[in-house]
């Protein structure tokens, strides 16, 4: 499945958005280590997140699900 989903996403310049990360995914399944993802470059979402917060939920969030949104450009 990782082969076919990684062929069909090469194209560059596509942006991928995964819950959980890819790579907490892999590691579930027991192949993170043998799973080439250099295709892949993880976008750093702090700044957004933190916009989101205040926006979407006024700040006020311990346990806040954005966390868990990763986003990946190819």
């Amino acid at each position: 499945m990782w082969r076919a989903l990684s062929e069909a996403l090469r194209k560059p310049g596509m942006t991928v958005i995964t819950v959980p990360s890819i790579e907490e995914s892999l590691e579930n399944l027991g192949i993170l280590k043998e799973v080439n993802m250099d295709w892949l470059k993880p976008v750093d979402l702090r700044k957004e997140r933190k916009r989101a917060k205040c926006e979407l939920l006024g700040g006020n969030s311990d346990e806040d699900e954005l966390d868990n949104i990763f986003m990946y450009k190819t």
